[in-house]
């Protein structure tokens, strides 16, 4: 099975237990959700350092529920949040940059340079909390940015997902391997230029995808779905 199709089977998976998820974070103790999160990342960081193991680097249902925990926990305990969003931001750069160097000089520690930035580092599960805290408790003020932010956050998955098929290991190397001996400059706006028209394009492919589903009223039948199984979990 490709990383690819097993990242939809992760989040099928994860879409089919969030009724019994969202049933325990609600009957859970504050302390005993926060213990429970500290040995889940702790125990999934380190067994899935040296190897694959059972986290195929993130591309599981397991380790999406311990996302969907976590973005749950600071939902539920905002309180628990003390710093100011620009401390969240700086440790997202901090780390992104620990992480960069790291895997530039992994032949110091013997070790698989993508280690350093798969889903399942300890470093990059860092610098995903903390931009994710950064995005929740940041305030935005101008409309038209609330506005722009409104209409690309619920296609973004969907760049990322066809960003994550097979154009991103067939078509995207082709795309750049001819420009390698451009000058630097010259090469990293073009970079950026491309990076920024594929975000556009995809998003527009998922904005249709959006559009069909509310055509068919998909999103209603999965909404249906997901108030079954939580009225089924309360019934039991």
């Amino acid at each position: 099975m490709s990383q690819e199709s097993a990242y939809i089977h992760a989040y099928i998976g994860l879409f089919l237990l969030s009724p019994v998820l969202a049933f325990g974070v609600k009957h859970v103790s504050r302390r005993t959700f926060k213990r429970l999160l500290v040995v889940l990342l702790i125990v999934s960081a380190g067994l899935d350092a040296g190897s694959h193991f059972f986290l195929l680097n993130g591309y599981t249902a397991y380790w999406l529920v311990v996302m969907y925990l976590v973005g749950a926990y600071i939902q539920l305990y905002p309180d628990a949040i003390r710093w100011k969003p620009v401390a969240f931001l700086g440790i997202y750069f901090l780390m992104a940059c620990l992480s960069t160097y790291l895997q530039w000089n992994a032949g110091w520690f013997h070790t698989d340079k993508w280690w350093f930035i798969r889903y399942t580092s300890p470093f990059v599960i860092v610098e995903a909390i903390a931009i994710f805290i950064w995005g929740v408790r940041l305030r935005i003020k101008n409309r038209l940015l609330r506005a722009i932010l409104k209409f690309f956050a619920p296609i973004s998955f969907g760049v990322y997902l066809i960003d994550e098929s097979n154009f991103y290991d067939v078509i995207l190397p082709r795309m750049f391997t001819s420009m390698i001996r451009e000058q630097p400059t010259y090469f990293a706006l073009r970079i950026l230029g491309i990076s920024l028209l594929m975000y556009l394009v995809f998003a527009l492919l998922d904005f249709v995808r959006l559009l069909i589903f509310k055509l068919l009223h998909i999103n209603q039948g999965l909404a249906l779905i997901d108030r079954s199984g939580k009225w089924l979990i309360d019934k039991l």
